[in-house]
């Protein structure tokens, strides 16, 4: 999934006219609320350059996960310990929701700023997800999952537990 976005940003930023470019900039109209063409470059660099840093907590899962006690699927405390704590709900998660939690807490693991603005989209369809301004975007764990997701699905896809 991680793969497929950062080929989409690096074909949209290097101005190709494939179908991936194009998805790609659907997805960051949908999920970083960008419209001009400098700000489309400027977000797709910046979420390019997250994805790759998202790629390096990825890369190190041994180092950086580690078994939790609670419910839910993970958690990524604040302040920052260096680790993601995978929780017991996350063994009954689906085929797309586990690497999408990944993702999604591997963003929340770079920074302190990097939170959950708008809440779980699966909560309410996403209504209070999609009110978030670019700013708020991109730092918010959901919409960098959601966009990957996004990519991967080639629509934006709402996760149920099961999927």
């Amino acid at each position: 999934m991680r793969n497929n976005a950062k080929q989409a940003l690096d074909e949209l930023i290097a101005g190709s006219n494939t179908k991936l470019s194009a998805l790609c900039l659907e997805a960051l109209k949908r999920h970083y609320k960008v419209s001009a063409a400098a700000e489309i470059d400027r977000v797709a660099r910046e979420v390019r350059n997250s994805l790759a840093q998202v790629a390096s907590r990825l890369l190190s899962a041994r180092a950086w996960l580690r078994q939790g006690r609670g419910g839910g699927f993970a958690e990524t405390p604040t302040p920052r310990d260096g680790h993601t704590y995978i929780m017991q709900d996350y063994a009954v998660t689906g085929r797309l929701l586990r690497p999408t939690i990944l993702i999604h807490e591997a963003f929340h693991d770079l920074s302190d700023f990097n939170q959950d603005f708008g809440g779980n989209p699966a909560k309410d369809g996403g209504v209070k997800y999609h009110l978030n301004d670019t700013r708020t975007q991109l730092t918010n764990a959901y919409a960098m999952s959601q966009f990957v997701l996004h990519i991967s699905e080639e629509q934006e896809k709402i996760l149920a537990d099961t999927d």
